[in-house]
């Protein structure tokens, strides 16, 4: 119901005049001159004029919608007959329903109170002719066309429209002026006179506004379609993710929550996948909760940041008087937009500058936050709106259509799904190629026929790969309700090329209290990214300290490859640590980049960052996973790096590799203390499902069953 009503509210418009048939509210008895019709005939000449101050519109409506309750059901009590009853009942259910519209939302009420007077308009016009009074049909006609108007202004927000109502208004006006004057109504007769002018006058401010608008049109027009199209919502009534959440209200509200070895929770948002067609990487967004309000976040494709780049100087370089006329005139929820940048900082050891950040401030909304430095490389792409209290998903899409960044609530079709599978594949096995064309406009921009072709002609060997993995290719959650496609079985041919799996040792804890702390963490948690780990306050470091901001690799786990040439533990001098992990290689099904030496995971390819400029081409020159695999099994680098990105689930999981017997049976004790072995069906203790002895290795030999 929530949903329907904010649907509604959303869709539309506040008219800029109060209009409402005030003889439905208090019918009056022309021929009496008791107290109580001079009374009335007071208020029909007061009320009109009292509107004409916006501020009164809602105790206005407040008022005459409990007098119309009042007088309905006084008609009823009345009633002589059961057309008139009915009629009078309806009356009273109209008034009702029209005055609780009112108290939930000022516009529900105008809708509802308009609607009710047009109804009583329509049924009084077949009266009329039935009773061949056409005068009267007539004056009853021209009554039901003002509030056909006036809810068509509700409805659609068209200037042309309201002037059209202002003028029918004024008509309306001077013709019951002259029926009132003949009636010797004189008082009435020079009200509306005086009504009839002042709409006439509206009426020319209005005119004055169609050719201010259509003015500042010609110089903003794309501005102004970004703001029409703030208000087109059609698309997001039944929004899955509203379906999942149970409400607009509750986004963010479930968020994944995982605890750490001590049963502290963390949060790490609620995430939805299949949204943001091309604009979002991986098609995956995330709400949150943060001091009372919701937060939208995603990372949009380097083509999409640049084109954002573009409308942020479009908006800064707009007269700021020119927008607000502009979002007044359109009819948008949005009040005025400012820009301002913010400086980002962090308590890292080495690196505590995170660069800049734009904030587009949209008064009345809220706040879209995006990165403003490109050397920051993982930063520059996040895109955080943060909207005001009370605030719905049609708030989130207006604000996202100042951006033309919208796209990020849309449903992913099949060919945007397509193209990312194609794109997928074209990074694992042509990265330098892949690199280079997701950097321009037609990755995203041709046909998805047209783009396989591109791909095939700059890499004509994706052709056989397309034909082998591409209906293998299957989701993969990185964190619940986030996902990752994944290429089934290439972990098979990995393994036939030599792969054993993957290692990582346990790094940014130095005690063996803290180790076994961190061990008990990561395999209730996962092995999270520097970056989910900042996002979401969980305070443990690993060996980054902050410089992978910069480099780009703040969202991957870092790990190396174990092939079946490597015999022992020790050659992985690198990253020494007494406990490590082994890893399945069914984690590299999800996708992986690689280097050969310790390059801290550096992902830049056209940054400004002088600092790494001596990495500029890592990136870009970067062996696909097949040619790593085979020039480590005949080439070992013990300073090599396998990134995965964002997270490694438990599950993949295959043993933990310990320095000596004293420190398996220290850690073996710990993780019973915190539930972490647990006891199958033939009595055996396990970790993970896994029997202890075939989960906890001691030594540094390297064997194929640990990374079974």
């Amino acid at each position: 119901m929530n949903n329907t009503i904010n649907y509604y509210n959303h869709k539309t418009y506040t008219p800029p005049y109060y209009h409402r048939q005030y003889e439905n509210d208090l019918p009056q008895d022309k021929t009496s001159t008791s107290y109580a019709e001079v009374a009335k005939r007071t208020a029909h000449i007061a009320l009109p004029f009292l509107s004409l101050y916006r501020p009164f519109g809602t105790a206005l409506s407040l008022t005459m919608g409990s007098v119309r309750v009042i007088t309905s059901g006084v008609g009823v009590a009345k009633a002589e007959d059961l057309p008139t009853y009915a009629y009078q009942g309806m009356q009273v259910g109209l008034a009702t329903l029209a005055l609780l519209g009112t108290l939930y939302h000022f516009t529900l009420g105008l809708y509802i109170t308009t609607a009710a007077d047009l109804m009583t308009n329509l049924v009084k016009i077949l009266e009329r002719l039935y009773q061949l009074e056409y005068k009267q049909a007539g004056d009853e006609l021209l009554q039901a066309l003002a509030s056909g108007l006036y809810l068509a202004i509700i409805m659609t927000g068209s200037m042309e429209v309201i002037l059209t109502s202002l003028l029918v208004q004024a008509f309306v006006s001077f013709i019951q002026a002259r029926d009132e004057w003949k009636e010797g109504r004189i008082p009435e007769a020079m009200a509306k006179t005086l009504m009839g002018m002042i709409r006439l006058y509206q009426g020319g401010q209005q005119f004055e506004l169609i050719q201010k608008r259509n003015d500042l049109f010609r110089r903003y027009e794309e501005l102004t379609k970004r703001i029409q199209n703030g208000r087109k919502i059609d698309h997001l009534y039944d929004h899955p993710a509203v379906r999942e959440a149970g409400s607009l209200h509750q986004m963010g509200e479930n968020p994944v929550v995982l605890e750490d070895a001590n049963g502290n929770p963390y949060e790490f948002g609620a995430h939805f996948h299949g949204y943001g067609k091309q604009q979002v990487k991986g098609m995956n967004i995330t709400f949150r909760k943060e001091g009372g309000k919701t937060t939208l976040e995603f990372k949009v494709n380097h083509v999409f940041r640049d084109r954002l780049q573009n409308l942020i100087g479009e908006l800064k370089d707009a007269s700021p008087q020119d927008l607000a006329d502009l979002l007044q005139l359109n009819g948008s929820h949005i009040e005025g937009i400012s820009i301002t940048k913010k400086h980002l900082t962090t308590d890292e050891f080495w690196m505590d500058d995170l660069g800049d950040l734009y904030e587009v401030h949209l008064q009345g909304l809220g706040k879209i936050s995006i990165g403003a430095s490109k050397e920051v490389v993982s930063l520059y792409d996040r895109v955080t709106v943060e909207m005001d209290k009370g605030k719905n998903l049609y708030d989130f899409h207006e604000a996202l259509s100042m951006l033309n960044l919208d796209d990020a609530l849309r449903q992913s079709a099949t060919d945007d799904i397509d193209r990312m599978k194609m794109g997928h594949l074209f990074r694992m096995f042509a990265p330098r190629e892949a690199t280079l064309f997701e950097r321009t406009d037609p990755f995203f921009d041709l046909p998805i026929d047209q783009f396989k072709k591109e791909i095939l002609t700059r890499s004509p060997e994706m052709a056989g790969v397309f034909d082998e993995w591409i209906s293998k290719m299957e989701l993969r959650e990185i964190l619940p309700g986030k996902m990752r496609f994944a290429v089934n079985g290439l972990a098979d041919e990995l393994q036939n090329e030599g792969t054993r799996g993957l290692t990582a040792g346990l790094m940014g804890a130095w005690t063996d209290e803290k180790m076994k702390e961190r061990v008990a963490s990561i395999l209730k948690m996962g092995m999270l990214s520097h970056e989910t780990r900042d996002r979401d306050d969980f305070g443990a470091n690993g060996l980054s300290w902050g410089l992978d901001y910069y480099t780009g690799g703040v969202d991957s786990v870092y790990t190396q490859i174990v092939s079946e040439n490597n015999s022992s533990f020790k050659d992985y001098m690198y990253y020494r640590s007494p406990i490590r992990f082994a890893i399945s290689p069914k984690i590299l099904e999800t996708g992986s980049y690689q280097y050969h030496d310790d390059d801290f995971g550096v992902r830049i390819v056209d940054s400004g960052n002088d600092f790494w400029f001596w990495k500029k081409n890592t990136y870009l020159n970067r062996d696909n996973i097949f040619d790593f695999v085979s020039r480590e099994k005949h080439r070992f680098s013990y300073s090599n790096e396998v990134m995965i990105k964002e997270r490694i689930p438990p599950e993949y999981f295959t043993g933990i590799i310990l320095d000596t017997q004293a420190r398996k049976q220290d850690l073996l004790q710990y993780l019973r203390e915190k539930d972490l072995v647990q006891m199958n069906a033939f009595g055996q203790e396990t970790i993970l499902s896994r029997p202890v002895d075939e989960f906890l290795y001691v030594g540094n030999q390297i064997t194929d069953e640990q990374f079974c």
